[in-house]
């Protein structure tokens, strides 16, 4: 799943694990405020899923 989109397919959630990472230099150096944005963007979504539940 693109972790960067919504997501809620209301199953239970026991916990919410967000581990997804652009693990690439070579993409930080070319694309910085993309690249930490994408994973900003991940973590809010996490954590707002594990809010409403």
């Amino acid at each position: 799943h693109d972790a960067t989109v919504p997501w809620d397919d209301g199953s239970p959630i026991d916990g919410v694990f967000h581990l997804a990472s652009l693990a690439s230099p070579k993409d930080y150096l070319a694309h910085p405020i993309e690249t930490l944005e994408s994973g900003s963007t991940a973590t809010r979504n996490m954590l707002e899923l594990a809010r409403r539940r």
